[in-house]
């Protein structure tokens, strides 16, 4: 395997009327001779005004875009 990098961290959006953090696991490889690179992002939990609505998010907002936004904020942490 090739160099591997985990980050555990949240994303912070604030809108005038509400604010979401988006608690977060990213992990990636950068692959070697064998392996192709790979990567990997789960999404831990969902507040929304201080409020726990994970299952909200899974069920209604979770969006492609979000989810490409938040793995860049990861790569940049590595």
């Amino acid at each position: 395997m090739g160099c591997r990098f985990k980050v555990v961290d949240s994303y912070y959006i604030e809108g005038e009327e509400y604010s979401m953090e988006i608690f977060y696991t990213y992990t990636e490889d950068r692959g070697d001779y064998y392996s192709p690179p790979s990567s990997d992002l789960e999404i831990n939990k969902v507040l929304i005004n201080s409020e726990d609505l994970t299952q909200l998010y899974w069920d209604y907002i979770e969006s492609p875009n979000l989810l490409e936004i938040i793995s860049e904020d990861a790569k940049n942490k590595i």
